[in-house]
């Protein structure tokens, strides 16, 4: 099960249910492995250019060890069967907390300074 409050993601594919987790070891072996960079790796998936390899890749690199070793072959093999559209939320998800970080949304903006108004000088004065 996944802990949220670590950016960990739930990945259901098949009769199996995968935890993956953005930790900065696993965002480094995710560029190296794709020789993209995260943030152009999730522009290229929020514009729906997500391939098998992309998945596998992002898989292998972030799952967390639950006593099974997985190949690339059988990570590639479980998301055929699954249909790669049936993960795709999942990685978007694993990506977007690897970029954005995990934080709860509302708890990053109550962190944030208040912008403050400045007034605007009336024109001719």
């Amino acid at each position: 099960m996944a802990n949220k409050s670590r950016g960990e993601v739930d990945l259901k594919i098949g009769n199996e249910m995968i935890t993956l987790r953005p930790t900065y070891q696993a965002q480094q072996h995710i560029e190296d492995a794709l020789d993209e960079r995260m943030l152009p790796l999730a522009n290229r998936i929020a514009n729906g250019d997500l391939g098998m390899k992309d998945v596998v890749v992002i898989v292998r690199c972030s799952i967390v060890k639950n006593g099974r070793e997985w190949t690339d072959d059988e990570i590639g093999d479980v998301v055929a069967q699954a249909g790669l559209e049936n993960v795709v939320l999942s990685i978007i998800e694993f990506v977007q907390n690897a970029v954005t970080g995990w934080q709860d949304n509302e708890k990053k903006s109550a962190e944030r300074p208040a912008k403050k108004e400045t007034a605007s000088k009336p024109s001719g004065a």
